[in-house]
This record gives C-alpha cells, sequence and structure tokens, in this order.
C-alpha cells in the first residue's frame, strides 16, 4: 500500500521537475523572440500570437503556459492577471522573474522591447551561473565512488603483485 501511495507521488515530482527544467531552458529564446516581434512593431498580443504559432515549439511545456495565457487575455482576464497566473502555475523564480518584468515595463511605460532584451541576458546569465555552480559540485559528488570503488581495485592491482611476491619468497622463513 505505501509503494502505490510513493510511486505516483515520485513520478509526479520527477514529470514537474522535467517540464520546470524545459521551461527554464526555452526561456531565454521565447524571450529574444517576444523581443524581436515588439521591436518590429507587433503589440504584446501579436508577438504573443506569433511565438506561439511557431511549429518548431509546438509540444513545449512554455508554449503550452504562453497559449494559456493568450487564451485567458482572449477571454477577458487583463494581461498582467493572466501572466501572474502562470507564474503561480509554474512555479519557477525565472518565469515569476519575467513576468514581474513585464508587469513593472507595462505600469512604468518603458519600452518592453529593451527590458525584453536585457532580461534575457539576465537569464542566460543566470543558467551559466546555475551551470557553473553545478560544475563546481562535481568533484565533491564523484569523491565517494572514487574512495569506494576504483581506490580499492587500483590498490588491490598494484599490492598484489608487491604480496604474492613478499609471499613466495617469505624472507621470515629463515
Amino acid at each position: 500500500g505505501a509503494m502505490g501511495f510513493v510511486i505516483p507521488t515520485l513520478w509526479m515530482k520527477a514529470r514537474v521537475r522535467g517540464r520546470q527544467r524545459a521551461i527554464v531552458k526555452l526561456l531565454p529564446e521565447i524571450i529574444d523572440l517576444l523581443a524581436l516581434c515588439i521591436g518590429a512593431g507587433l503589440d504584446f498580443l501579436g508577438s504573443l500570437n506569433k511565438v506561439v504559432l511557431i511549429k518548431g515549439f509546438k509540444k513545449e511545456p512554455l508554449i503550452e503556459e504562453l497559449s494559456l495565457v493568450m487564451q485567458e487575455i482572449k477571454l477577458g482576464k487583463r494581461r498582467f492577471e493572466a501572466l501572474k497566473a502562470m507564474a503561480r502555475r509554474v512555479n519557477l523564480p525565472e518565469l515569476s522573474s519575467f513576468v514581474r518584468t513585464l508587469v513593472l515595463a507595462d505600469r512604468m511605460g518603458t519600452p518592453i522591447a529593451e527590458v525584453l532584451a536585457i532580461h534575457s541576458e539576465d537569464v542566460r546569465f543566470e543558467r551559466f551561473m546555475r551551470a557553473e555552480r553545478m560544475a563546481l559540485k562535481a568533484p565533491i559528488k564523484i569523491l565517494f565512488p572514487l574512495i569506494f570503488f576504483i581506490m580499492p581495485c587500483v590498490a588491490l592491482i598494484v599490492g598484489a603483485p608487491i604480496l604474492l611476491q613478499f609471499l613466495h619468497q617469505n624472507p621470515f622463513a629463515k
């Protein structure tokens, strides 16, 4: 009974983590595309529509979330409310930061294309720093297998001939 309760929970958590990883991976490219479309003269909803309709992104989780935002806006929800609902659904700091940036740019009246370009660079830099942190943790994670699996094998390969020669010559027999 406990396995039937734990396994689906673990499976669902793994699916959520995979979905969040896919969203974080695609976020800078989507922000760049939005900035490009807005810079070309489209409004936010038009550029969001163009990005959602790109065929290469059809199955991506971020595109699914953005299409939900578009549907909510078309049904009468205000833009910042739909974006905040998306940030709550996904529950990622990177996406929440993106939504806060859009809402703040809209509220302050700053050009959204410039804000999106700057935010895209920030997200890429943050991803680079996260990868660097993970790379610095790798030697610590490899230490356990090194000590308990590789070192005994090396000691056996180096020490076995010495031990055999020592037992064969037996210097204490005289």
